[in-house]
This record gives C-alpha cells, sequence and structure tokens, in this order.
C-alpha cells in the first residue's frame, strides 16, 4: 500500500527547475511547507492526498504489502470520477454506470441516497437485481425500477404483488445488473 510522504513525492518530482514551486501552487501550500514535506519534517496531511495524486496524475495502490501495514487508506475520489471508484468495487464489470437511489426499497435493503454500480453488459443470474426501464403503453412514457430478476418475471413489488414478465415486445428492457452498492447511511447525499 502506498504512503504518500516526502519519500514518495521525491521519487516522483521531476528533477527540473520550478517542479517544487508548481506542486507547492498544486497542493496551494508555501514553498517552505513542501520542503519541509520533502526534508521529512513535516507529514503530508490527509486532505492533501487528494491534490497529491492529482498533481502526479496517480491513483492510490490500496495493495497490502505486509502485516504491519494499516488496512486503510484514504480515498477521495472527484464527483466526476465514480467510474474510477465503481472499477475498485466491481473490478468484474465490463461496462459500469452510477444509479441512485430516490427512495427506499426495504425488501431490497435499498435506501434513498444509495449508489448502485452497474454492469451494462453482465447478463442477469437468477434473483440478481437489476435495472429495467418500463415503457407504459398509454402514454409511451418510460420509467426505471430496481427489481429482482426471476427469469422471466421482473418482481418490482412482491407485497403487493408487482410483477412484469419479460416480453419480446420491448416494451420491457434490463438495463443492467447491480454489482455493486455504495451505502448513503447519513441520507443526504446528493444524486
Amino acid at each position: 500500500m502506498d504512503v504518500i510522504d516526502g519519500a514518495w513525492i521525491k521519487e516522483r518530482l521531476p528533477d527540473e527547475r520550478g517542479s517544487q514551486v508548481k506542486l507547492a501552487r498544486a497542493l496551494g501550500l508555501s514553498s517552505a511547507k513542501v520542503s519541509l514535506i520533502l526534508s521529512g519534517a513535516r507529514r503530508v496531511q490527509p486532505h492533501e492526498i487528494p491534490k497529491v495524486l492529482k498533481f502526479f496524475d496517480a491513483e492510490p495502490d490500496l495493495t497490502p504489502k505486509g502485516f504491519s501495514e494499516p488496512n486503510v487508506s484514504p480515498f477521495t475520489p472527484k464527483k466526476t470520477d465514480l467510474k474510477t471508484l465503481g472499477r475498485l468495487l466491481a473490478p468484474q464489470a465490463q461496462h459500469i454506470a452510477t444509479y441512485g437511489m430516490l427512495k427506499d426499497l426495504l425488501w431490497l435493503s435499498l435506501n434513498r441516497g444509495d449508489l448502485l454500480i452497474l454492469d451494462l453488459k453482465a447478463l442477469p443470474k437468477l434473483e440478481a437485481t437489476v435495472i429495467a426501464t418500463i415503457q407504459d403503453t398509454d402514454t409511451g412514457s418510460a420509467t426505471s425500477h430496481v427489481c429482482k430478476w426471476l427469469s422471466p418475471w421482473l418482481v418490482l413489488d412482491p407485497q403487493h404483488g408487482r410483477s412484469i414478465q419479460l416480453e419480446s415486445d420491448g416494451r420491457v428492457a434490463i438495463l443492467g445488473v447491480v454489482c455493486a452498492i455504495i451505502r448513503n447511511t447519513e441520507n443526504h447525499l446528493e444524486i
């Protein structure tokens, strides 16, 4: 697991004039503070790590290297970088998309604000949680729903008996299979 410190930065900092000043600007620090970091007299602060990684266009190595290593590492994705987070949580996924829950679905243990990582190319297995688009034949509008796949049925709400049989008429399409969930524990995550 990478430890982002002065040695890590020195290893990557180009040996050219002005590179330390550019790093200081990117971190929002004085050149003196960057010099202290490079000498080992000052630690890189947790909130500075994402800026360091961005400056070097690097991703943290989250692989443990030994028993003495910590088992967590700070990771702060940019708001637009949910695909990277999806790749970390679901490395087997072929084509990742992220959807946000707008309401609670207690029967699926999903809460408003949870983020669902989908694989848009995966074929659903029996009892997989999927997102399906269902077209209303009367109005022509379509809505997306989180469902359970019970071939050839999509269960929308077992408590009220709402299920749809997947037919070849094209009014129901499975968008993707949920392969990871990011829980919103405080219920105020913006979607």
